[in-house]
């Protein structure tokens, strides 16, 4: 793979327990490449981990997932049927913004096609159908290539590097079943999983601390001391408990953006068609802002309020 197909930036953004660094100016001081991309690592990073922490993952505006198809003989039949991703806005999994400025659009035939034999395994569910996963993540796309000097003996004529490096997005479809049902489980982080239970956070509390939960004044400072006692608890005490087994970046950075459903066949091949294929884009998660969160309150106060 050349320096032009790697994501530059997808594994250092992933060692969340790597502490930040920047340049310290000071007058007559050489400064060289590694100082430049160290000042611009420090301020980009700050950014994403803030993101990741505060915000979470998932669809800000948009990025609505819709089927366009050519007409059928009938409605078993397959047809050309393509996967439409609308514009909008994101946080994928390391907390880095996703910009989507225009529609894409993706052949379903032809990309089951190019797929390798076994690869869609993981996306059949035993009863008659493939599910797939539409995800999205952030990616550098390098740009802009300028003539600079040769790093290596005999390297060639002329070589050339990106000057550039363009925030862009990587669509991908994924085969894979959906969870199962997890309830009301509270929020965790991607690559760090759920918060702690009710029960393994007062598993963690001490004594001291519990008695303060259970002589809470009312039910939701009870809950108020309990979340915070889950967020405190929610890390083993590793040194590097922010990045646990985050061997693979890029499967942490996606994030969905709609499941499909296609029906398959007694040969068990999938039935390309729309009347077959069901798209589900509310079981992506959101990240809603404070004013958005407010409003939605206050329409379910006054749902609730007896009149």
């Amino acid at each position: 793979m050349s320096d032009f197909e790697k994501d530059l930036s997808l594994a250092a953004d992933s060692r969340w327990e790597e502490p930040l660094e920047r340049v310290f100016f000071e007058a007559g001081m050489l400064l060289g490449v590694s100082a430049t991309r160290t000042e611009q690592d420090y301020h980009r990073r700050r950014l994403t981990r803030h993101q990741h922490w505060l915000h979470g993952s998932g669809t800000v505006l948009g990025l609505a997932v819709t089927l366009d198809s050519e007409p059928a003989t009938g409605e078993a039949e397959d047809t050309t049927v393509r996967i439409l991703i609308g514009p909008g806005l994101g946080i994928d999994g390391l907390g880095r913004e996703v910009l989507v400025p225009g529609p894409y659009c993706l052949d379903l035939g032809e990309w089951m096609q190019a797929q390798q034999s076994g690869a869609l395994r993981d996306g059949r569910d035993g009863a008659g159908a493939l599910w797939l996963s539409v995800t999205m993540r952030f990616q550098d796309c390098p740009h802009a290539l300028q003539p600079v000097m040769a790093r290596k003996v005999n390297a060639g004529t002329d070589p050339v590097q990106p000057a550039r490096i363009r925030d862009g997005v990587l669509l991908e479809l994924v085969p894979e079943l959906p969870p199962g049902e997890d309830g009301d489980a509270p929020p965790g982080w991607p690559g760090l999983g759920p918060l702690p239970d009710a029960a393994q956070a007062a598993t963690a509390r001490t004594p001291a601390e519990q008695a303060r939960v259970d002589g809470a004044g009312d039910a939701l400072q009870a809950r108020r001391l309990e979340l915070a006692s889950r967020l405190i608890y929610a890390l083993p005490p590793e040194p590097e408990a922010l990045g646990p087994g985050v061997t693979d970046p890029a499967t942490v950075a996606r994030t969905l953006l709609a499941r499909l459903r296609i029906a398959l066949r007694e040969d068990d091949s999938p039935i390309l068609n729309p009347a077959h294929i069901t798209v589900d884009n509310l079981s992506r998660p959101v990240v809603a802002n404070p004013a958005q969160l407010a409003w939605l309150m206050r329409q379910t106060l006054r749902e609730g309020t007896p009149s």
